[in-house]
């Protein structure tokens, strides 16, 4: 899929989202570890609030969002984090190794690729980076829209 394609895939899920609002609670959904194993919502971590980023490599915004992240990690320690992108697995691995260094090998910290492209449909994102906090019983807490500061995702997971 090119980007323009996603453009107007992003342009669409924001007219949608108007109508109708982002996941209440997690959905169903296929992504795939880095390693081609399947990942479904039932393998998400139910003892904690969980947060779902939806990022693409070439944003600047979701760059900077993950350095932040992981410049805050011991504040966000006890969430988990499933970061998930429609790009090839060499970009994401490349993209970690730029910024998110500081969240490579975390226990709490999933990489997941969307190659079937379910990510946009189901939880319906307005634009990168999409940030989902959600409860340790699946219900959103909060979602943020492109960057935003780290204060508030951190309120978020305290909720």
């Amino acid at each position: 899929m090119n980007r323009l394609s996603l453009i107007f895939i992003l342009f669409l899920s924001a007219a949608a989202s108007k109508v109708f609002s982002q996941a209440s609670s997690i959905p169903e959904f296929t992504f795939y570890k880095l390693d081609g194993t399947k990942f479904t919502q039932t393998d998400v971590q139910k003892r904690t609030n969980t947060i779902f980023i939806f990022f693409d490599v070439t944003c600047s915004h979701c760059q900077k969002e993950t350095e932040r992240i992981g410049n805050n990690y011991s504040k966000l320690k006890n969430t988990a984090f499933y970061m998930v992108s429609m790009d090839e697995v060499p970009a994401i691995k490349k993209f970690m190794g730029s910024y998110g260094r500081l969240l490579n090998n975390k226990k709490n910290f999933t990489l997941l690729q969307d190659k079937d492209r379910q990510f946009i449909p189901r939880f319906m994102p307005t634009r990168y980076p999409a940030i989902f906090v959600y409860s340790p019983q699946g219900k959103l807490i909060k979602y943020f829209s492109g960057e935003v500061d780290m204060k508030e995702i951190i309120q978020a997971t305290k909720s």
